[in-house]
């Protein structure tokens, strides 16, 4: 007997819509696994923590078997359908070829079907992301697996025989994931750098400064990142005070190196506009006090101005980027020696991780660092490049203008509200943020600010910069010379990275 269920092979017909879908099938995961190998972003998909987020499936610990991607056993295993479907349409009939070409048809078929429910299970149920590219291969692995239960080319006993062969391969590959260690979920992006982190200045091209919401100028295409410019005229404070703001910069530093419990970490930027106007008031009234012919100490007072006004400027990007570290959120002193920028939703799980690692480095450098934190909601409402927004990111654009308004209000209490917002394993609601807001910088500060139009330019402005930098996932570590793209949990590791790629 030839062994095939009706003493005939299944027929040309069916051996052709098997080699129609094995070819997509083997195209698709032949991408995924050149994607895998070799770090590559996969086209077409989303980023940023969106619902679909090739990025995020395809860097998890069920994208690989001992450590190869998945792509590559699905390509290796469509090529086996593909080589038995060539031998049985050169040699139709019901001969031993034909028969030993469709055993191992039906043995893939079943394992790419049986493989697909699992991933697309883990997709669902464990990762909380989908991969089109993914899905499109194990929709054609479901395809052939029910087509071959359908037509049933083999009697019931090798037809159960070779289910169970495929089960257990399966199975195996199941277990092997599940007791395997997570895998880093980022992805390190290397650029040419073209000029020094610290470069003076007097050096940077005109318009080159990508800056906060201050300075009418966005920096052109590339540069130093500008400030946004502010509608509400109340919102910008007079020039005067904030060089005062800038010469002050030195008692804030103090401040949080005296009262650590207040900060956690060490103060970032300077007093708020409300501070200086106070002290500006104060020391006119000293000037006045002061006896004539004190111009040495005039001298110094006008010397110091001028070395607490010039920018610190902190590269990205290679040098394409720059911004000046006194005028944006940041984590500590901006003249520390080592000065990044980061990217990231309170409400994003991998941002919460990393945060996590973010604390180790400040325990491990202390004043030596300083971080420039700027939130990018994942909400389509205030980030145009988020398609569909996740409920868990259904209040990011007002945690994040919250944020912004309390750093604007106090910076000192802005690094004790901000390490706040990452404690436990979710994002306050936003009730409670502003609750706790309230009770760091005041209710009548924090409600006056965020009726200014600030909060939301300073956002806008955090998405601009975020399209600089490749949009995708978040967060993102951006330093000059390397982008670290999702989630980084080694905190030893970070602080390694901190001082090689920041010196």
């Amino acid at each position: 007997p030839a062994g095939f269920r009706n003493e005939t092979s299944p027929g040309r017909l069916m051996a052709t819509f098997v080699l129609v879908v094995a070819l997509a099938a083997f195209g698709v995961s032949s991408y995924l696994a050149w994607a895998g190998l070799t770090g590559s972003k996969v086209a077409g998909c989303g980023g940023g923590g969106a619902v679909f987020d090739c990025g995020h499936v395809l860097t998890t610990k069920w994208s690989a078997v001992f450590g190869v991607p998945v792509g590559l056993f699905g390509a290796i295993a469509w090529a086996g359908v593909l080589l038995g479907v060539c031998v049985s349409l050169l040699k139709p009939g019901s001969n031993s070829t034909n028969r030993l070409a469709w055993m191992g048809i039906v043995l893939f078929g079943y394992s790419a079907g049986l493989a697909a429910i699992w991933f697309v299970s883990l997709q669902y149920f464990e990762i909380g992301h989908w991969c089109p590219w993914c899905l499109a291969a194990h929709a054609c692995g479901l395809l052939i697996a029910i087509a071959l239960m359908i037509r049933r080319p083999f009697p019931i006993g090798t037809g159960a025989g070779l289910t169970s062969i495929a089960a257990m391969g399966v199975a195996a590959m199941m277990a092997v994931q599940m007791v395997s260690p997570e895998r880093e979920l980022h992805q390190e992006t290397r650029h040419d750098v073209i000029v020094t982190p610290n470069m003076p200045t007097s050096t940077v091209p005109e318009g080159g400064v990508f800056g906060a919401p201050a300075d009418e100028s966005d920096g052109g295409s590339e540069g130093v990142f500008e400030p946004p410019t502010f509608d509400d005229a109340q919102s910008e404070p007079d020039p005067k005070l904030r060089d005062l703001q800038a010469s002050l910069h030195g008692w804030g530093t103090l401040l949080a190196l005296t009262q650590p419990r207040l900060t956690n970490s060490l103060v970032l930027y300077a007093p708020s506009a409300k501070t200086v106007a106070g002290v500006a008031q104060a020391t006119r009234k000293d000037d006045k006090k002061k006896p004539e012919g004190s111009g040495t100490k005039q001298d110094e007072s006008q010397d110091q101005g001028k070395q607490t006004d010039e920018r610190r400027l902190v590269s990205i990007r290679g040098g394409l980027v720059k911004l000046d570290a006194k005028v944006w959120p940041i984590l500590g002193d901006p003249q520390a020696r080592y000065v990044f920028v980061e990217m990231f939703d309170y409400a994003c799980p991998h941002c919460r991780n990393t945060h996590n690692a973010i604390r180790h480095s400040f325990d491990t450098l202390g004043d030596e660092l300083a971080i420039i934190v700027l939130p990018v909601p994942l909400n389509g409402r205030c980030n145009d490049t988020v398609l569909n927004t996740e409920p868990k990111f259904s209040e990011s654009c007002e945690l994040s203008k919250l944020a912004v308004a309390c750093w604007r209000v106090d910076p000192a209490r802005f690094v004790e509200f901000h390490n706040w917002m990452f404690e436990g394993p979710s994002a306050p609601s936003y009730a409670n943020a502003k609750r706790r807001a309230d009770e760091l910088v005041g209710k009548k500060a924090i409600d006056a600010e965020l009726s200014k139009k600030a909060p939301g330019q300073y956002i806008a402005k955090h998405v601009e910069l975020y399209k600089r930098a490749g949009q995708g996932t978040i967060p993102k570590l951006l330093f000059p010379g390397t982008t670290i793209d999702g989630e980084y949990n080694n905190g030893s590791a970070l602080v390694d990275k901190i001082r090689r790629e920041c010196r």
